[in-house]
């Protein structure tokens, strides 16, 4: 594989990245100059947000650098360049590896950006939308669309409904809304209107994350 430069440094704690998701500019996709002008393009920006956001969470849980092996699910000629040694054949399978924690969204193949990319077309389509008000209704149709999509892989408590999951499991649907606000309001295109719904909604999920945290729910 081609030689490539590391991608943006990530953020050292999730704290820290929940900082990057401010109500006026989310950072870590590079330039947003011009803001993106389709739906696609911010479903795409926030699913690169929500891969971020896994790196970070897993880079604290096992160590800054730490590898993530997965197959590629594409021929070697087919893998996006990345860093260096963040791609390789197993000798033994011959399978094409990919190390996901090295590689940003865009680097990763499609296998990969499934997940990240579902997740972000159901929640930029909330944003959006004009129908949900509230912290709850947010996280009842970011769980209720994961299950659709990973039900016969969840847990038994996972796949109790949005209102009845522990906090633990409330805060990986709601971080989610803070990546695509943030996404939204730093698009040029976004009207008046648009921005202050998204603001005040990633206000009252920044308020039940603060208060989630604190009682440790």
């Amino acid at each position: 594989m081609a030689p490539c430069t590391v991608s943006h440094p990530w953020p050292r704690t999730h704290a820290a990245f929940l900082a990057h998701c401010s109500t006026t500019s989310i950072l870590f996709t590079g330039t947003m100059a011009n803001g993106p002008s389709t739906i696609e393009q911010l479903t795409r920006e926030a699913a690169s947000g929500l891969h971020e956001l896994w790196r970070t969470n897993w880079f604290a849980a096992e160590g800054i650098g730490a590898p993530r092996p997965k197959n590629a699910g594409v021929p070697l000629v087919d893998v996006p360049t990345g860093p260096d040694h963040s791609c390789w054949v197993d000798e033994e399978t011959q399978d094409v590896r990919i190390d996901i924690a090295a590689r940003t969204f865009a680097q990763l193949t499609p296998l990969w950006q499934h997940e990240n990319y579902a997740a972000a077309t159901v929640v930029i389509g909330a944003l959006l939308g004009t129908s949900l008000r509230t912290v709850e209704e947010l996280g009842h149709v970011i769980h209720t669309a994961w299950l659709d999509r990973n039900g016969t892989y969840a847990s038994a408590v996972q796949l109790q409904p949005y209102g009845d999951l522990p906090w633990s499991e409330q805060r990986k649907d709601l971080v989610q809304v803070l990546v695509a606000a943030g996404v939204v309001l730093a698009a040029n295109e976004s009207s008046l209107e648009l921005r202050s719904r998204v603001s005040e909604l990633s206000t009252l999920v920044r308020e039940a994350l603060a208060a989630g945290d604190a009682i440790g729910q």
